[in-house]
């Protein structure tokens, strides 16, 4: 993800993921929360994390982001969650 003038301690990125349901939405969603690794080039940071499915099926699944509840960014972005 390019930062531009935020750092990885602003934001929580997070894998939301959960089964299938009937209409394409998420039963049991979990939030997997992903670990910033160290900056490919520039204010560019890939985000990563484990987790380990308990259960074959049908999942789906989505990347947020959004700014750290306790962070110094902007408040401007308090509210701002983007979706992958």
């Amino acid at each position: 993800a390019e930062l531009g003038e935020l750092s990885p301690e602003d934001l929580e990125v997070e894998l939301v993921l959960g089964l299938r349901g009937a209409h394409g939405e998420p039963i049991d969603a979990q939030q997997i929360a992903l670990d910033a690794q160290s900056p490919s080039e520039g204010s560019v940071f890939t985000f990563a994390g484990e987790h380990r499915l308990e259960r074959s099926g049908r999942y789906v699944q989505g990347l947020r982001i959004r700014p750290r509840r306790l962070s110094a960014s902007p408040s401007s972005l308090r509210d701002l969650a983007l979706w992958a």
